[in-house]
């Protein structure tokens, strides 16, 4: 009598993530410059999405960015004077990858 052959269980592990916002700055004031690094792969197009409480941001100085030869990519945006005060979203993307850290407007 043959036993069946059995194949052991392929175990298989997600990729580590290598893309992560390093530092981003909170608390900020309103009408104060705000600024986030992050460090993924190097040369890829990474896009930042700032969400305040009802929209998007749409500052200038939030469009996709490549990241450097050595992964780090960084943006650097002016927060509303208008922007109600309050803890908000920013969500890093790109590269097969995303990343979201919290930050703290003040008056």
């Amino acid at each position: 009598v043959t036993e069946p052959v059995t194949n052991p269980p392929v175990v298989t592990e997600a990729p580590a993530q290598v893309l992560d916002i390093i530092s981003v700055t909170s608390p900020v004031e309103c009408g104060a410059m705000a600024t986030l690094t992050a460090k993924g792969k190097p040369g890829v197009e990474y896009d930042i999405d700032v969400d305040y409480k009802k929209t998007e941001s749409k500052a200038q100085g939030l469009e996709n960015k490549a990241s450097a030869s050595d992964g780090t990519v960084s943006w650097t945006w002016k927060v509303g004077s208008g922007t109600t005060p309050g803890t908000y979203t920013i969500t890093v993307i790109g590269g097969g990858e995303k990343d979201t850290i919290k930050f703290t407007v003040t008056d």
